[in-house]
């Protein structure tokens, strides 16, 4: 599986173009993600005091393994027209829901995600303040399955169409 996983990265990352759409996806998904599970208020701008430190760092996490996830699909759209189809459907729900399991978690301790808040929904989702570290492991494993999935079906590719760069 490492194997797999430095093949794969190593042909993603082989084009400039990808590093720029990764940093690019990261620095779009981290703080959406850092307002999304309270660890940014945003009024005033402000970090929550209450934050979890552990949460907060799985939660950037997540934000990273998104950001690999999609620039992992990126590259299959764009190098190989299309994301293979017995693991396309798989690869990219997947890392879809993986960044959607995500936005239930918060990294505040009394807190619920605000997004839920912003929908009134606040008071319903109170029992997920108890499981967010579960809802952000979850999430994790789900985007690591996504990435496995994902950079075995660009290593598959490469091989078959001769194409990448190694």
């Amino acid at each position: 599986m490492l194997t797999i996983w430095k093949q794969g990265l190593k042909l993603v990352f082989s084009s400039m173009k990808y590093f720029l759409l990764f940093f690019i996806l990261f620095g779009a998904l981290a703080p959406l993600y850092a307002v999304l599970t309270d660890i940014i208020i945003l009024s005033p701008l402000s970090v929550n005091p209450s934050i979890k430190p552990l949460e907060t760092a799985l939660i950037m996490l997540t934000a990273l393994l998104a950001s690999l996830g999609f620039t992992i699909a990126a590259f299959q759209i764009f190098e190989f027209r299309a994301i293979s189809r017995p693991v396309g459907a798989s690869f990219v729900g997947a890392g879809a829901s993986g960044s959607f399991l995500a936005t239930f978690a918060s990294a505040c301790v009394v807190c619920q995600p605000i997004w839920l808040v912003w929908l009134g929904l606040g008071s319903t989702s109170v029992f997920l303040v108890d499981y967010s570290l579960y809802i952000i492991l979850a999430s994790i494993v789900v985007l690591l399955y996504s990435i496995n999935i994902g950079l075995k079906a660009v290593v598959k590719g490469c091989r078959i169409i001769k194409k990448c760069n190694k």
